[in-house]
């Protein structure tokens, strides 16, 4: 023999991996488990049965004293929270959404100038006037 290659090393090795799963094959665990060369052993956070655990804490449980029985949810610190509602609308760009929706159209807004004699000598303003 030329060189001797140990293949459960490696594949024990494997299992340290991130998956924690590796390249093991279901005959290989089974035939690992039945040498006991690894083995399942349940967490400390392992239960039968799901159960929720609260995420407030009321005056009615501080009354009772429930609070000592009672599993709490951790904080999630990187949590985003929800998003704000800011920035609305000004109430007069709705109203004029409104109009236009009726029907009305917007002047041109190109001529702010306006010659004097739509305002005056068309409305037969005298020329002496004050305005």
């Amino acid at each position: 023999v030329e060189s001797v290659t140990d293949t459960v090393r490696k594949l024990l090795c494997s299992l340290k991996g991130e998956s924690g799963r590796g390249e093991l094959s279901d005959e290989n665990l089974k035939e690992f488990k039945k040498r006991k060369l690894i083995c399942n052993t349940s967490g400390p956070s392992f239960t039968t049965s799901i159960s929720k655990k609260s995420t407030e804490l009321t005056a009615e449980m501080i009354q009772n004293g429930s609070w000592k029985n009672e599993e709490f949810k951790s904080y999630n610190f990187n949590a985003l929270g929800a998003p704000l509602a800011t920035g609305h609308l000004h109430p007069l760009l709705k109203v004029r959404t409104e109009i236009l929706e009726m029907g009305f159209c917007e002047m041109p807004m190109d001529n702010f100038i306006e010659s004097s004699f739509w305002n005056f000598d068309a409305l037969f303003q005298p020329q002496q006037h004050p305005a």
